[in-house]
């Protein structure tokens, strides 16, 4: 996982900011940046999140801290399995 940069996370920090009310598509803008940014210096994307003064203003970091919790990722894996096993 750690080879991704941490970048499978996106969703949730984008999730985050437009509930925080920012517009999606200029959350995405941001998000788009801290993701380039992370693969660019092969650093996390939770990193790059935190140096971005956008995001970080808007989420701070307890928040950005949240979002990086894989327990979020892997809430329905149960059903995904038994339905993609069904099939």
């Amino acid at each position: 996982m750690s080879i991704s940069n941490e970048i499978y996370f996106s969703e949730s920090l984008l999730s985050e900011l437009v509930r925080a009310g920012v517009e999606r598509n200029k959350a995405y803008g941001w998000i788009q940046a801290a993701a380039m940014d992370a693969v660019k210096k092969n650093v996390s994307l939770r990193l790059t999140a935190k140096k971005n003064k956008n995001i970080l203003g808007v989420l701070g970091d307890k928040c950005i801290d949240n979002c990086f919790k894989p327990d979020k990722l892997l809430k329905h894996i149960e059903k995904i399995y038994e339905r993609c096993l069904k099939e």
